[in-house]
């Protein structure tokens, strides 16, 4: 069994040594609006292509438009492409074509009410390699202040992953906005529990793309994954695009 598994962006599996550790807990963060959601989805479906077996949890929507965007973002289509019934016959077969070849990776869509977390969670999936979930935020305990109950969901999280033997690669949104700060680049203190972070995560990226906040100056849909934490590693930076309309992000060079 492979110790690591691949994100499927070249760049980025290069920047971590192959990819993700098994038993590690990966944090994505960054500002809403960045594509993290689209990132990690991306990820999902790249690992997946490569074999792994992966689940991915939503705790924002449901799971049918977890897999339409997972559709969209393989088959470079928009969700109003596949809402409709205006496409030219060869784009319909192109589309369809690309959602068997999805039906057919061991990859699982699922909307967890955070009220059954974390029990069915561990009854979801009799095993995986890759567990997204999408996102921390939406991972509540009753009875107690948002950023405890974060903090326990981070904790059970680390646990999960060693139990499992298995990666899990958690979304996190920023809850401290950098509109202050001359660089607007996320920083580990940004996001939602940020000591619970600091503390449980093996490896932190951070997203951010430049047009988000300076259209004039940012390249329309340059993106950067920076590493804000690795245990293993030295940290570093690489380069993604991003097609806001398919929700798809790509290696500088991909087809």
């Amino acid at each position: 069994m492979s110790r690591r598994i691949p994100t499927g962006f070249p760049a980025l599996d290069q920047l971590l040594g192959g990819g993700v550790r098994r038993e590690d807990l990966v944090v994505l963060g960054g500002d809403s609006g960045s594509g993290c959601s689209a990132l990690a989805l991306g990820i999902a479906v790249r690992a997946a292509t490569a074999g792994h077996t992966v689940a991915v949890l939503s705790t924002e929507m449901s799971a049918t438009r977890i897999a339409e965007r997972a559709l969209a973002l393989s088959a470079k289509a928009t969700l109003d492409e596949l809402a409709g019934d205006a496409l030219l016959d060869h784009r319909r077969a192109e589309i369809a074509t690309v959602a068997l070849r999805l039906r057919e990776l061991p990859i699982s869509f699922q909307s967890q009410p955070v009220e059954g977390w974390p029990i069915d969670l561990r009854a979801a999936v009799d095993h995986w390699d890759l567990l997204v979930v999408d996102c921390l935020e939406g991972l509540e305990v009753d009875g107690r202040a948002p950023s405890d109950a974060a903090a326990l969901r981070v904790a059970a999280l680390k646990r999960l992953a060693i139990g499992r033997e298995a990666a899990v690669l958690l979304v996190v949104h920023s809850s401290d906005s950098p509109a202050s700060r001359a660089d607007r680049r996320p920083a580990i203190g940004d996001f939602t529990a940020s000591a619970a972070l600091r503390q449980h995560a093996d490896l932190i990226l951070g997203l951010y793309r430049e047009e988000l906040y300076d259209a004039d100056l940012g390249i329309a849909g340059a993106a950067e994954v920076r590493v804000l934490k690795d245990r293993h590693g030295a940290g570093g930076t690489i380069d993604l695009f991003f097609t806001p309309r398919w929700l798809r992000f790509e290696d500088l060079g991909e087809d």
